[in-house]
């Protein structure tokens, strides 16, 4: 569901749009805990620990992502509001070679630099294993996060805050089920 921003009561608007994004932080922050307290129970305190070490070097994909993510939509929303619809597509091709670029980049680089980045943080080398596992793991994720990210960016900019919940809710569950 677009929502025209551009009309109507700010409140009203603000509220619509934003209620659906705090809904997703929510969910997103229950997809952290349940997949935490699974790797606790049943891994163990190491890969507990592994799993902990590697929050830093995915804390940084993440703000790389969402900070492209936050321009993306910026953008968009500009063009949407001056309604441009050449430059619309544009924009929209150019987000799909930056999901390429940005998406396959980083996991390439995650991957590659995953011993490196735990031995550089000086976690115990009987953790380093684990953890650079775990981020090596998560970084064949990255191309799936830029792509969700950014596509996101472009249906919020449309005033479309709903579906992309549904999307996170839907691999929320899928997590959980998978878990």
């Amino acid at each position: 569901m677009e929502l025209d921003m551009t009309s109507g009561k700010p409140l009203d608007t603000l509220l619509k749009f934003s209620l659906p994004l705090l809904a997703g932080s929510v969910i997103q922050n229950l997809y952290n805990i349940f997949d935490t307290a699974i790797v606790g129970h049943v891994l163990g305190k190491y890969a507990l620990a592994a799993v902990g070490n590697s929050y830093v070097p995915t804390l940084i994909i993440n703000s790389i992502i969402l900070g492209i993510a936050s321009g993306i939509s910026i953008l968009t929303a500009q063009l949407y509001g001056s309604k441009d619809k050449e430059q619309i597509q544009n924009c929209y091709g150019s987000v799909q070679m930056l999901i390429v670029a940005v998406g396959v980049g980083l996991a390439v680089l995650f991957f590659a630099l995953a011993d490196w980045i735990f031995t550089a943080m000086r976690i115990p080398a009987e953790i380093i294993g684990s953890a650079a596992l775990h981020l090596r793991i998560a970084a064949a994720g990255i191309p799936f996060l830029a792509i969700y990210n950014f596509y996101s960016a472009l249906l919020k900019a449309k005033g479309d805050s709903r579906t992309p919940i549904k999307c996170i809710g839907l691999s929320c569950v899928l997590n959980i089920l998978l878990d």
